[in-house]
Parts: structure tokens; sequence; C-alpha cells
């Protein structure tokens, strides 16, 4: 659900596939655009709160294990609330 919600954002506003987003980005990221080319195209913020709603449901569907489940939506919610690796 939530890469087709992704998908549905690039197709729509910037008429592009997952891939060639993956690549811009990339190239956003080792800084080899300008700023001119950044600011044409969209770049999806998905709220954090979508991305764990889609979590638990996902996880339901895989393990009955509420100590489990409970432990992978912390370890989610440390990794959205991070600056650094």
């Amino acid at each position: 659900m939530f890469w087709e919600m992704l998908n549905g954002t690039l197709l729509a506003f910037d008429k592009e596939s997952m891939s060639t987003y993956l690549e811009r980005t990339w190239t956003v990221v080792q800084q080899e655009v300008n700023i001119d080319e950044i600011v044409k195209y969209t770049y999806p913020h998905v709220c954090s709160a979508l991305m764990v709603q889609l979590l638990i449901l996902m996880l339901r569907g895989k393990t009955n294990d509420v100590g489990l489940r409970t432990f992978i939506l912390f370890s989610m919610g440390l990794l959205i609330n991070t600056n650094s690796i």
C-alpha cells in the first residue's frame, strides 16, 4: 500500500517511475545537481503516522507475537526520529 501511494504520486505529478525517482534522488544526495533542477520536481514526504499505521497492518498479518510487534514498532519509531546513522 505504501509503495503504491508513492508510485501514484510520482506518476501524477512528475510523470516518472519509482526507478527514475530513486536515481534522481541519488543525484541530489550526491550533490550532482544544482538547485534550479531540484525545484522542478515533487519530493514526496510521507507522514510518519501513515508509515506506522501501514507497518501495524502488515505486522498483524505476519505475526501474533505482541512483544515482537511492539519491538518492531519501537525500532521503527527510533529510525523515523533519527537524524544520523
